[in-house]
């Protein structure tokens, strides 16, 4: 009798515990696997995420400097006084003095942007050239010169942003990264003008000047 009461009632449960710990242990080993899954993809994710970030930052940090496409911003600059950079070619309205003033008048508004401070846009591109009247203190060349190299050590570290999509506050439907593409071909654009009038007024190469090709 007790026999036949254990095997009617004690086995039984005894397999139905059984196989509801065995249910439950595959559960558990199934949702570690999901987890453990999607935990991995994550994890890869923002790793690709943050890789690419990285790469954005090397991008703009390279193209500040014109680096595998043209000369250093700053090394363009190298030899120009303040007498050399006011002259004006022959049939040219401007001088490396107005190319660099326009340069920077735009480069600190944009950086302005990139602060996410207000910014008063002007309503004209009159105002971004120097008048006769600023051209003709030489200290306010080398000031110049040193803004502009100012203005790019802050654009290269401020590069911390380049991932956002927001829009600028100050720049309607412009995020940091579209600003600093605007800000890098806009510098590049004009250095070039520099260096072309630099050629034509014969105060080319610069000290030092390697030829990259």
């Amino acid at each position: 009798m007790v026999f036949l009461f254990w095997f009617q009632n004690i086995v039984p449960n005894h397999r139905k515990n059984y196989r509801k710990k065995n249910l439950m242990s595959r559960m558990n080993i199934h949702l570690f696997m999901i987890v453990s899954r999607t935990m991995t993809k994550f994890i890869s994710n923002k790793v690709h995420v943050i890789d690419m970030k990285e790469r954005l930052e090397k991008s703009i940090k390279n193209s500040l400097r014109g680096k595998f496409v043209h000369l250093d911003p700053l090394k363009a600059l190298e030899g120009l006084s303040a007498d050399t950079a006011r002259r004006i070619p022959e049939k040219s309205k401007f001088s490396c003095w107005h190319f660099l003033y326009h340069i920077v008048f735009w480069q600190d508004l944009m950086l302005g942007a990139l602060r996410k401070e207000s910014v008063n846009w002007p309503e004209n591109n009159e105002s971004s050239w120097p008048t006769a009247e600023l051209l003709k203190k030489d200290a306010d060349w080398d000031a110049l010169v040193e803004k502009f190299e100012n203005g790019l050590a802050e654009a290269d570290g401020m590069t911390e942003s380049i991932d956002s999509m927001e829009d600028l506050p100050a720049w309607p439907k412009v995020p940091p990264f579209a600003a600093y593409l605007i800000l890098i071909q806009h510098n590049s654009y004009h250095i070039g003008e520099l260096i072309a009038t630099r050629q034509a007024l014969g105060f080319w190469p610069p000290p030092d000047y390697k030829a990259t090709f």
